[in-house]
């Protein structure tokens, strides 16, 4: 088995650098012995015609996709804001070509991308190079993404979402719990003994950055600080009596609506 992630190598606003380190530090502790694949690619330039987003997202897909051609393994093809809790050993044993994890609890998001399962053979990568065709149509095709857009979010998943409504393909496909294999947002205060990743997205990213544990989800922060150390913790520990000063109105807003409170 393969864990495979993509990081920028560029000048962005989140330090994905540190977020991949302790990923990389989390996988080492569950599953010293697997394969950690780290796809570092130079960060594409901005458009004024596109989000930044939507093409460094496009260009994470195109990287999944060129990898997937030539692997012989299992993969686990995951963002690089993770977090492993514990082993993801069992991530094959049902059987599909291509496993995504829809959430748990009701959301206007029905699925996330963070992480998806696949055996390479023809069908998954078949799937995979036409999803592909899709997110690069997408980015030329405002109204067609728009389309996908209003009820998966994001290019990536907009596309994903394109092809399990509509798309021709033969993949067999499974679905699993976000609680379970890829715990978002919504599941933060429900992480239990088998959710295997914790995605730290969104606003729980900047507020892991400024070590400032607080709010309903402050036990997911927690496990993100005890597989980072006390390094790290040094590092911006002094950051958390300036916080209310270093965040600005844009961020306060974020986490309001995330359900941090600051």
């Amino acid at each position: 088995m393969k864990i495979v992630t993509t990081q920028f190598d560029g000048p962005v606003s989140t330090d994905y650098k540190k977020l991949l380190t302790v990923f990389k530090k989390s996988v080492e502790q569950y599953m010293p012995g697997v394969d950690f694949v780290e796809l570092i690619l130079e960060a594409p330039e901005k458009r004024t015609d596109k989000k930044y987003g939507f093409i460094s997202n496009s260009a994470k897909l195109e990287s999944w996709v060129e990898f997937l051609r030539t692997c012989k393994d299992d993969v686990i093809f995951t963002d690089c804001d993770m977090l492993m809790l514990k082993s993801a050993q069992g991530a094959f044993d049902s059987e599909f070509d291509i496993a995504y994890t829809k959430r748990y609890r009701s959301s206007h998001i029905p699925i996330n991308g963070g992480v998806v399962m696949v055996r390479p053979n023809e069908r998954s990568i078949d799937f995979f190079e036409k999803y592909l065709e899709a997110n690069n149509r997408m980015l030329r095709d405002g109204k067609f993404h728009a389309h996908w857009r209003a009820k998966y979010h994001g290019i990536n998943q907009a596309a994903f979402g394109y092809m399990l409504e509509e798309g021709e393909h033969n993949a067999k496909m499974h679905v699993y719990d976000t609680r379970d294999w890829n715990a978002v947002d919504c599941d933060w205060p429900f992480i239990n003994k088998n959710t295997v990743f914790l995605h730290v997205k969104g606003a729980m990213r900047e507020v892991l950055q400024r070590r400032m544990p607080h709010g309903p989800k402050r036990n997911a922060m927690q496990l993100w600080y005890d597989i980072a150390g006390i390094e790290y913790i040094e590092e911006v520990g002094g950051e958390s009596k300036r916080i209310n000063r270093l965040l600005d109105l844009m961020t306060k807003r974020r986490l309001a609506k995330e359900g941090f409170i600051v």
